[in-house]
Formats: C-alpha cells, structure tokens, sequence
C-alpha cells in the first residue's frame, strides 16, 4: 500500500489486499464463496477498498499526510509492519558499491572517531568507535552518511542508521581492522523498491488427457503402418505366385 507520514516523522504503511479464486482454470473475484474475504480488504480481513482508505486520525500535535503511491506487494510477509523488507548482510570494505533500489551505496572510506566527537554522537569517552563513509546517490540526489561501529567494555553497541529521503536503514555488524574489511546489513523500504513484472502461470488442468491422447494417436498411427505394410506384404505374394 501507499506510505504515510506525521509531521513528527512517524511512518505508518496502509495496506489493502485483493482476493480471488480459481476455477475452470482462471482465478477472479467473482468465484469468491460467501465464506471467502471479501474481494478487497484490509490487512483484519474487513471489506475496504483502495478507494476507501482514508489517513489515520491525528491530534493537535500532528496531521497525517500521504507521502507515495499505491505498489503492488506479492508477498505481504516479506516486509514487517513499518513497510521494511528484510535486511541483507553483506562483507565489504573500502570502494565496493552494491545498488539497493534505485540507490547505489558506495563505501568511499573508514575512520576512527576522535575523542572530541563523541559527545555530539551519544557516545562515552571510553568507547571505541568506526565511521564508515558511505554515499548513497540515485537520480534524484546524492548525500553522505557515517554509520558507527561501535565497542564499549568489549561489547558491541549496535547503531541503527536510517537514510530516510533513500528509504535505507544500515548497520554495521562487524569490523575487522586487519583487512579493514566490515559486515552491514541493510533494509530496503518497499516504498522505493524497484519496479517488477508479476508473471502467473496456471497450470493447464487437462494436460494428462492431452499427453493420453497423444500417445492413444501414436499407437493408432503405428498399428495403421503395420497393418497396411502386412496388406502390401499378402499381395506380393499372391503376385509371385
């Protein structure tokens, strides 16, 4: 379904699904049975429409506003309720690029956190932290972000990183300083994920009895070859005679 948004920066995803079910070979609404969701509704299984969603009530301190279009979902379960896909762990160090979306996301380098940053940052004198550089550029801009890896007492403090305007969160879940090399995962909005072509294939319901009648033709065809060349054989030998 299409994003909202609060002017305090909640983000909330409005979803509608569509119901349909097979029969002779095609699926539609209208073979849906009284005991079937209706054909469109929302996420509870109560008939509402695209048409029919409307933005989630505020109060006197925020309004609701639509911020994207309807997209088309085929599964459901592969986001969690926010619109958030499954994040995806991947090895990388300085240079490499991967495209998420329509974004690319290069690491341009990696840098130690001075002592005089770390307040700014929420972070205590005592923690030992790592900035990665990473750009994200698509059409419509470019901006440079630092998600920390961050140690504290031996323990890793995990630092969640969303690049909101990218629809990309990222996290840095290991760093090893020998090959300078890192471990992020990151998330995808559906949101901003790039367009695909869904593609149904129906399996035809009678293609057992084709495949019989086929191999019932072959067998007629064989037994008409053999009876004609055991025809043709008898008068050859009347012939002779």
């Amino acid at each position: 379904g299409p994003e909202v948004r609060s002017h305090n920066d909640t983000m909330k995803v409005v979803s509608r699904r569509q119901n349909e079910r097979r029969f002779m070979g095609g699926y539609s609404a209208a073979n849906l049975l009284r005991t079937d969701r209706p054909p469109w509704c929302d996420v509870s299984g109560s008939a509402s429409s695209r048409n029919e969603a409307r933005l989630p009530e505020g109060d006197n301190t925020y309004v609701w506003q639509w911020t994207s279009e309807w997209l088309v979902n085929i599964n459901p379960n592969e986001t969690d309720e926010d619109g958030w896909m499954g994040g995806r762990t991947h090895t990388m160090q300085v240079n490499d690029s991967m495209l998420i979306g329509h974004t690319l996301l290069s690491i341009d380098s990696l840098r130690a956190i001075e002592d005089f940053e770390k307040p700014d940052r929420g972070l205590l004198s005592k923690d030992l932290a790592v900035a990665a550089c990473v750009n994200l550029k698509n059409k419509a801009s470019q901006s440079q972000f630092e998600p920390l890896y961050i140690v504290r007492d031996s323990l890793v403090i995990p630092d969640m990183l969303e690049a909101e305007n990218y629809g990309i969160k990222m996290r840095i879940e290991s760093f090893n300083p020998q090959d300078e090399t890192l471990e992020m995962t990151v998330w995808e909005h559906i949101s901003v994920r790039r367009d695909f072509v869904v593609m149904q294939a129906v399996l035809f319901p009678m293609i057992n009895v084709l495949w019989l009648g086929c191999i019932l033709m072959a067998i007629g065809s064989g037994m008409a070859v053999y009876a004609r060349w055991k025809r043709d054989a008898k008068s050859t030998v009347k012939s002779s005679r």
